[in-house]
């Protein structure tokens, strides 16, 4: 909780109300935390064009290349889990600074190495050592901001995340034209900035830790590992949301093989992709005006139909607009429900283990994004696309039906925080 030093930025003057309700009464510190972030993912250059790299800077393989592309998935399924216990034992802070001050020397390695066993090395220690910054981030913003403005602190950090990536595409592409090693050095840099932001302005948030904290809660124990995965409520509600993740993925494979087929080029693929982008960069931040007030559940559910909805309009309409259609309806999805997932982990996470409940989550989309592309491929090779985009479909109804099923457990669980005067989420589920 913000102690006296952490006061919520003032709103006055006659500011337009829209944006005066979207920052109004969150904590300086979660502030700096966005900034942070957004300078981060602006200098996220290397991972979109890593594959390019690979091939057309050092000539490797396409199969080779794509193995190691594939080991930073890895990495970053490792960190998650690591980073979640580390921002438990350690701290938030010092887990962030080794992420972002570690991430940027390893990038600064990687762009150096020539050989394809050091590339890979350092391909898998990048992402294991700075992935290790987003659990401990999202532990930070639960600690800081009060449940009931949770929804909007992380829609705004998913804003500050898709922004950034926005225009790092478009960095990139120039840097890349002068020399592939700019990348590297951009992407350090950044990721060293954004780590000089956390040292100067953002303190520990941990409750036992933080100056001035309004929460009590004991020290993280190394026999705290398992909690997440026994704790059933939050376990269904993590498999449920990696149901729905498996989805995303089919938008790096299955949608671009699929337009090609249908005659449409790279170019274009890259045009209706933009889409999702530019739709999370407008409508995101107002998210929370759409969900405030409804079921979470509910919520959750609607957006799991609409992104299993979007993929599987490609099986049926294969035009241009065929596509940006389905995008659009996916795309709804994915802004609905990217604010809310989160504060459904703060609400069940202990206090002392937020790092660790949030690392837990995390692994889930690192998982898909191992499993959802390689699937994808051999239902491609063995069926065909329309099988895949039924299955996408089929598989958005059968998460929405768990966000459904799983409510209940939820709603009991919450209940019982409350009735412990537990900081929990006012909203329903």
């Amino acid at each position: 909780m913000p102690g006296l030093k952490d006061r919520p930025l003032p709103v006055t003057g006659a500011g337009v109300r829209s944006l005066r309700d979207l920052v109004a009464g969150l904590p300086r510190t979660f502030w700096f935390l966005w900034v942070g972030l957004l300078v981060n993912r602006m200098g996220g250059f290397v991972f979109p064009f890593l594959m390019l790299y690979l091939t057309a800077g050092r000539g490797l393989p396409v199969s080779q290349a794509g193995r190691i592309v594939a080991l930073y998935g890895a990495g970053s399924f490792a960190a998650a889990m690591v980073g979640g216990r580390l921002a438990d034992l350690i701290g938030r802070r010092r887990t962030m600074l080794f992420a972002l001050f570690g991430g940027g020397t390893a990038m600064l390695a990687l762009g150096l190495s020539q050989r394809p066993a050091a590339i890979a090395f350092w391909t898998f220690m990048v992402s294991l050592i700075s992935d290790q910054y987003r659990p401990a981030v999202n532990a930070t913003v639960a600690d800081l901001v009060p449940p009931a403005d949770r929804p909007r602190a992380f829609n705004l950090y998913y804003w500050a995340v898709n922004l950034g990536f926005s225009i790092a595409s478009v960095l990139a592409g120039v840097m890349a034209d002068v020399s592939y090693f700019w990348l590297f050095a951009g992407d350090a840099a950044t990721t060293f900035a954004c780590g000089l932001l956390m040292w100067r302005k953002v303190p520990e948030t941990q409750p036992h830790r933080a100056s001035g904290s309004g929460e009590r809660a004991p020290p993280a124990q190394p026999g705290d590992l398992l909690a997440p995965f026994r704790d059933g409520v939050y376990a269904a509600f993590v498999l449920t949301s990696f149901v729905t993740y498996l989805l995303f993925f089919q938008s790096n494979l299955g949608m671009p093989v699929d337009m090609q087929a249908h005659g449409l080029s790279a170019k274009t693929f890259g045009a209706v992709i933009a889409v999702n982008g530019v739709m999370i960069v407008l409508l995101q931040p107002f998210a929370s005006r759409i969900t405030g007030g409804r079921p979470r559940s509910l919520v959750m559910a609607v957006a799991a139909v609409l992104i299993g909805a979007g993929f599987g309009v490609f099986g049926v309409l294969h035009s241009l607009w065929g596509y940006v259609a389905g995008v659009v309806i996916f795309t709804v999805g994915e802004i609905l429900q990217a604010g809310l997932a989160h504060t459904i982990v703060s609400d069940l996470a202990p206090a002392r283990l937020r790092g660790t409940y949030q690392g837990v989550f995390h692994m889930a989309w690192g998982l898909a994004s191992l499993v959802g592309p390689g699937g994808a491929g051999q239902i491609l090779d063995a069926w065909g696309a329309n099988t895949l985009w039924a299955l996408c479909f089929l598989v958005g109804l059968c998460s929405a039906g768990g966000h459904l099923l799983i409510a209940g457990s939820r709603r009991r669980r919450l209940v019982e925080l409350r009735a412990a005067a537990l900081p929990v989420s006012a909203l329903e589920d």
